[in-house]
This record gives structure tokens, sequence and C-alpha cells, in this order.
């Protein structure tokens, strides 16, 4: 390091009521460091709620991550608390923007920032971490905390998940797993 201050990130992908961002602020900003933080959430309910809580101090988007931009259907639970692309979760959907992570990430980072990527989208993790090894932008996430979904309708193929850990492990991705809405390690 040539002494230059760290660029530091956190992006919360399915941030729902704010529990990441909250734990990261817990986890992450301990002896003094600080986070910019990108919050994306598409269902509008559970947007505006984030909005309204956090104000200017989270950039929050109301659209969903994917392997590219558009528009895609989503699944609600009764309670808007759960959505998703796959599983009829619930008796009704909404049509959601859909965002490129892996193209956003290369075009606002570099290797030189500090990037933690929180991934709980009930799913969708399976075809964007896949694009991300395939287009090397995992190389650009330093700790990513992912809850997997393989119970998710179509199942994902056989070994997926397995795959895709051990891949980004070797390419210097920390992973732990993110379980209900927190973690119970820091990656340090």
């Amino acid at each position: 390091m040539d002494g230059r201050q760290m660029n530091r990130y956190f992006i919360d992908l399915g941030a729902n009521k704010g529990d990441g961002i909250k734990w990261c602020r817990n986890y992450y900003s301990i002896n003094g460091l600080n986070y910019m933080v990108y919050a994306f959430e598409p269902v509008p309910a559970l947007f505006h709620n984030l909005k309204r809580k956090y104000k200017s101090r989270v950039l929050c988007y109301k659209s969903a991550a994917w392997t590219e931009v558009g528009r895609k259907r989503l699944n609600l639970s009764g309670n808007d608390l759960s959505s998703s692309f796959y599983n009829h979760i619930g008796d009704s959907h909404i049509v959601v923007d859909t965002f490129d992570f892996s193209s956003w990430l290369r075009a606002h980072f570099s290797g030189d920032d500090y990037i933690v990527v929180k991934m709980n989208i009930e799913g969708a993790e399976f075809p964007i971490l896949s694009k991300m090894i395939a287009d090397d932008t995992i190389e650009l996430v330093d700790d990513l905390y992912c809850q997997f979904h393989p119970n998710i309708e179509p199942k994902p193929e056989k070994g997926l998940q397995e795959s895709i850990l051990k891949t980004i492990k070797a390419r210097g991705v920390r992973y732990q797993p993110w379980i209900n809405g927190s973690t119970t390690k820091r990656i340090i």
C-alpha cells in the first residue's frame, strides 16, 4: 500500500428492512473505518422505508440486481418482506427494474477499492455470481456475505453452489454465509 486512503464500500443486494446496513455499521465501522453504503431493494414499500430511515447516509436504489438491464417479474410474499424472481411465494407480483450487477461493479469500482457485498436475493445469487466469475468482476469483491437459496424452483444445477464457493475462494474473495438477516462472523 502506498499510503493512500482506501475507498471502502458496502453493497447490500436485497436490502429489505436494512439489517445488512445496520450490521455493516456495527461490524465494519470499528476502528474509525467508514464505508460508503449502496442499498438495492426493488420492493417499493421496503425501498421507501430504507430511504426514510437512512436519508442521505445510504445511496438507495429501487432496482434488483440481475445479469442484465431490463424489467423482470418479482413474486411477492403476503407481507412484502420476501420476494423472488423464482419461487411463487405469494399471490401477487410486480414488475421491477433490473440492472447488470457485474457491469455496474466494473463501471463504478476498481481493484484499489475495498468492497464488501451482502447478497440475500432469493436465488438470483446463482446467475449473478456465475456471471461475475465469467466476467472476472468477482475479483473486485473483497468480502462476500451471501445467503444461498438452493431450494428455489427451478433448482440450480447440482453442485453449482459448491463450484461458485470454490472459485471465489480461489480468486481471493473471503466468504461468510448470511443467515436470517445477519452473520455470526466478521471477515477481517
